[in-house]
């Protein structure tokens, strides 16, 4: 996002990531993104570091969002 120039671009990335988020939370409790950022500080991908937390892989969570927007 940092290289982007079109700010309704950025502004709208940074809905969807807060839409996106907000989902994690409600489905997977409020600790969520404290155990991402955790595991990142442990050097984990975000996918590893999701996928040990919730036992869920994060492509299936991006898909129920997104399913779950659709209705």
């Amino acid at each position: 996002l940092s290289r982007w120039q079109d700010e309704a671009r950025i502004a709208r990335a940074y809905a969807q990531s807060l839409a996106f988020v907000d989902y994690l939370v409600r489905q997977y409790g409020e600790r969520i993104p404290i155990a991402l950022v955790a595991g990142g500080a442990q050097g984990k991908s975000v996918s590893e570091g999701f996928r040990e937390w919730t036992r869920v892989e994060l492509a299936a969570a991006l898909g129920d969002f997104a399913h779950d927007l659709a209705r």
